[in-house]
Formats: C-alpha cells, structure tokens, sequence
C-alpha cells in the first residue's frame, strides 16, 4: 500500500472477503491504531481485535521515506514490501554492466547487503493525546496569534515524547479539522539494506493496469533489512508467514501508510 502525499500516519483498513463469486470487496472503513471500533466489529465479524493485537500490528508495520508501507516479517529486521518501493533503490545500486531493476537480487549473506541510497524506515512506536494542551495554548487567541500558540504548543509536544534520543522522530498531527492532536512517535532507521528483489518482468507481469488486476500473476514484492549502528536491527515484534490459503468470508486488516 503506498502512502498519499499527506502521509503522517499508519492506519489499518478492512476489506472483507465477499461469500459469493464477485470480486473481494472493501468494507468501509479506515481508522488509527488508538481508535479502532473493536466492538462493531467484534459484533459485525465475530472477531476480537483486542489491543494487544493492534499494538503487535503497529509494532510490525514500517512506513518508508519513499511514501511507502511496508511489514517486519522476521526477527532480524527483515521487511517485506511492494517491488515499485525499491525501484529507486535498485536503479542506484545497479551499475553499467548490472541493471538490478532489470535482472533482480538475490542475497546469499548479509555481507551481499548493500544500503539503499535515499531510503530510511520509521515505526510508529506511541501515540500520545496532547489535545488539551494545545487547546490550552491557544484559548482566546485568534488569527496568526492562535497560529504561533498551536505551532509551539505541537513542537513542545514533540520535544517532549522525544526527548534527546536521535532515534526517535515526532510529529504532532491534527485530527478531525483540528478537532484533536496528537504525538506519534517513531523509531527511525536511518540504514535500509536490499536483501531480494525478483526481475521487473516477474514483478510486473501482466503490466498495467494488469499488474495490479490479477497480482496471483507476479511476484510483486522488494526485501529490505533494518540495520542499527551497523548490525541487522532486532526486531521482537514481526508478522508470522501463514501459508494457509484465505477462505471465502474471512476478515482481512491491512495496516498501512496513511
């Protein structure tokens, strides 16, 4: 799923597979992790999306600098994600006698692991409600006044759930019109390394639109690895690999960038 230009924070969508022979169809339905109608859809589904569950998804879900998403799949920061998100990657990797986009990757070592120029990784981490703060900071005030006192009420936010750590990055973001605020906080990786990336034939067979029509048709999909201070990143919380086959009615939540 790639993020729109206004991308600022991960979301997680319902689309609910149809019990009849049409197309998979999306219910609507688009929220934040710390806002999930957990009871409606318990009552609709008949499936418990408690908040443990919506913290291991949010642990797991990567939003990269490119506007794309992407998923934790392993202990030792590998990520998975669509094959377009490492394009660029591969077209600066790639050489005069080498066209990675053309020919693919394939790692063998994690020595074979080369940066991705340009490309950094963020995982949101925690969301504060800092709402009352602000409306604090701009009770009474009008125009460019209450302007100036919201702005630095959101940067004084975002000194705060940061503090010194460099490897964190803010953001105060405004709800509802401006309705609530709040801080998501992120664990930057500043290092993003290309593990596997199948040829642009593979990857986008069939073509456009076709490409994104019938996917059962490619493999559409680029290997990264997060890496801290020059080591694969450890990452606990990742999504498990099921090799069992979706049936006809059953839920799917997809978390994403917004």
């Amino acid at each position: 799923m790639t993020g729109l230009s206004t991308a600022a924070r991960i979301t997680i969508a319902l689309a609910l597979l149809c019990a009849t022979s049409r197309p998979v169809m999306a219910e609507e339905g688009l929220w934040t992790f710390d806002n999930f109608p957990s009871e409606r859809v318990r009552a609709a589904y008949g499936v418990t999306i408690d908040l443990p569950w919506l913290e291991h998804l949010r642990d797991a879900s990567v939003r990269l600098t490119n506007g794309c998403s992407a998923s934790i799949v392993s202990r030792r920061g590998l990520v998975a994600t669509n094959h377009h998100c490492i394009a660029e990657c591969l077209q600066a990797l790639s050489t005069s006698s080498d066209d990675l986009l053309q020919n693919g990757v394939l790692t063998d070592a994690r020595s074979e692991e080369r940066r991705c120029p340009g490309i950094q990784a963020e995982v949101l981490i925690a969301i504060t409600d800092v709402t009352p703060a602000v409306r604090m900071a701009t009770s009474g005030r009008l125009g460019e006044d209450f302007i100036r006192a919201r702005d630095a009420a959101m940067t004084t936010a975002e000194r705060t759930a940061c503090g010194a750590d460099p490897n964190l990055r803010c953001e105060t973001i405004s709800f509802y019109r401006g309705g609530e605020f709040k801080v998501y906080s992120y664990r930057k990786y500043e290092d993003v390394r290309l593990v596997f990336a199948p040829e642009l034939s593979a990857a986008f067979f069939g073509g456009d639109p076709d490409n994104f029509n019938f996917p059962r048709f490619n493999l559409d999909i680029g290997m990264l690895r997060l890496y801290d201070d020059g080591a694969p990143a450890r990452t606990p919380t990742f999504l498990r690999w099921n090799p069992a086959t979706p049936r006809i009615g059953d839920p799917m939540f997809i978390s994403g960038n917004p």
